[in-house]
């Protein structure tokens, strides 16, 4: 299969699809180009039009065939590949992407954010936090919240500001603009 690209890309095949979710979900804490490397390790045999996670199914020893590709988090990474299997990765809805293990607000929204056109989700993440409370948000945590109901406060007032700050961007582009203007 050909390496993961995890920018911004709207006709990924499902295959893509299906590597790209699991290059989300891999991603926590990492740099992209190790998550990257791993994700494109674990894929490399797959042949093109066949998709990755039907073809990781069929491994032997699954869990062996991970670690020997040092991925980490075992477990969640199986039954995430058995549960993106039972998806249509095109049309998959946040709560759907996050019945997947491993799979939570930002990266279901992640997710979307990259691989669909006009989608009004936001990924919060370190960089739109710092972008929130230097706009005067109150109460903004330091870190990713975990509640719903806290990450869908935040989640509307960072499209709100969005929109008041760059109107002709959609979300996914005033992501990337806040994204490089915070990350160092």
């Amino acid at each position: 299969m050909k390496p993961a690209y995890t920018g911004v890309k709207y006709d990924r095949t499902p295959a893509e699809l299906q590597q790209y979710i699991l290059t989300c979900i891999l991603a926590g804490g990492k740099t992209a180009s190790d998550v990257e490397k791993k994700v494109n390790a674990v894929t490399a045999e797959v042949p093109d039009g066949t998709m990755p996670c039907d073809h990781l199914l069929q491994k032997a020893n699954l869990k062996e065939y991970l670690q020997c590709n040092r991925t980490g988090m075992y477990q969640r990474l199986m039954g995430a590949i058995s549960q993106i299997t039972q998806l249509d990765l095109k049309t998959a809805t946040v709560e759907e992407l996050r019945t997947i293990p491993g799979v939570g607000p930002k990266t279901s929204r992640l997710f979307l954010l990259r691989s669909r056109r006009n989608v009004s989700h936001a990924a919060i993440d370190t960089h739109t936090l710092k972008f929130l409370r230097s706009n005067g948000v109150s109460r903004v945590p330091e870190k990713t919240p975990v509640s719903d109901c806290e990450y869908l406060r935040l989640e509307a007032e960072l499209l709100r500001l969005f929109a008041e700050k760059y109107p002709d961007l959609t979300p996914t582009e005033a992501d990337a603009k806040v994204w490089e203007s915070y990350r160092r």
